[in-house]
């Protein structure tokens, strides 16, 4: 079968994953669009790439203006939903962005220990080059120059030297991919192994180490912990389950239906404690967000918003110390309400807020 490399999005989802697996060795998908637009199949397709096994970029289309941003929600609204399979975050520039605020959004993403891309026009090359040419080692460098676009690669519409993927065509076809859809070939030093390989630190293959020295020796002890976060989304899934009657497999994995859970369980926490008569079917719509308003929870609390928080940090691979029903806010929850609102680009006050409650059913 023909090995191909493609780049997708909600207009053109994976119909057949038996298939796209045999065909693909990486998958590219849109996650976000400026500071609020989710791509509609982005669970779906995160949940298709676990289950499947199938190493996968998520790339944020950079809307002018706020670029950095507009990557910090990319990273919100994904950190908690990727799993071991997930490689890195890509930046797709094509709305006339500066380039120092395109470096800024790189920066910061660069900063995070995961692997990126930068995705450039082959006529922006000039506008970008100085951003292109400073990328960190492990960034690679994608560019779009599609030629006569008729689904094939034309050697007369090569790309700049020194692009490590090139997006040749807007009409090629993959089976198990619905429509005419975007077709990439490697073309840099970067190999395909690079492609599906995540970096130790990142959330693939998350790995958390210590470094301690005495005199003029040191010992570093590196800690998986893929397996253990995949336990805490279980244990998550768990809890939603006896606290809202979501139904849940529990698998571990955060797919559309743990996504709806964790709408049904911050739903049930705000009737038991505001006696709002909210429908518990996880459709986050006005009635929701009204009964939710401007609440929060904080260290020393006892309430069932505490629960909930407990139960949507474990649903997003976070450990809170336990769940209790009523919940009291105790400092491993208040640590873990901290780490994952560092990790989500919010403030980090240690308060359970509307944002952060917003980013942990998002």
């Amino acid at each position: 079968m023909a090995t191909l490399y493609p780049d997708i999005s909600h207009y053109h989802p994976v119909s057949d994953w038996d298939k796209v697996k045999a065909n693909c060795p990486f998958l590219i998908s849109k996650g976000t669009q400026g500071t609020s637009y989710i791509d509609t199949t982005l669970d779906d397709f995160i949940a298709g790439c676990e289950e499947n096994k199938i190493p996968y970029w998520l790339y944020t289309f950079l809307n002018k203006g706020s670029e950095l941003a507009q990557a910090k929600f990319l990273v919100s609204t994904c950190s908690g939903k990727v799993g071991s399979y997930f490689i890195g975050y890509i930046l797709d520039v094509e709305k006339e962005n500066t380039a120092s605020d395109v470096k800024s959004a790189l920066d910061y993403l660069s900063g995070l220990g995961v692997k990126t891309m930068l995705y450039t026009m082959y006529s922006q090359y000039d506008t970008y080059k100085s951003v292109i040419t400073a990328r960190p080692s492990d960034c690679a460098w994608w560019e779009a120059r599609y030629g006569q676009n008729n689904g094939s690669y034309s050697a007369n519409y090569a790309p700049h030297s020194g692009v490590d993927l090139h997006q040749y065509t807007s009409k090629g076809s993959c089976s198990g991919i619905n429509g005419q859809i975007d077709l990439n070939r490697l073309t840099g030093a970067k190999s395909e192994d690079w492609f599906k390989t995540a970096n130790g630190n990142t959330a693939a293959t998350a790995t958390e180490t210590k470094t301690t020295s005495a005199a003029s020796t040191a010992t570093t002890k590196t800690t998986s912990t893929t397996d253990a976060t995949k336990q805490i989304v279980k244990n998550g899934q768990t809890h939603a389950n006896n606290f809202a009657g979501c139904g849940l497999t529990v698998d571990g994995i955060r797919g559309s239906k743990t996504k709806k859970a964790g709408n049904m369980v911050l739903q049930t926490a705000i009737n038991l404690d505001y006696k709002a008569g909210l429908k518990v079917d996880g459709d986050w719509g006005a009635k929701s967000e009204k009964a939710l308003g401007n609440h929060y929870v904080k260290k020393g609390e006892t309430q069932y918003m505490v629960t909930a928080l407990e139960i949507l940090l474990m649903l997003k691979g976070y450990d809170p110390g336990g769940v209790e029903s009523p919940g009291v806010f105790g400092s491993k929850l208040e640590t873990a309400t901290g780490n994952y609102q560092k990790a989500a680009g919010l403030t980090v006050d240690k308060v359970a807020g509307v944002k952060t409650f917003k980013s942990l059913i998002s």
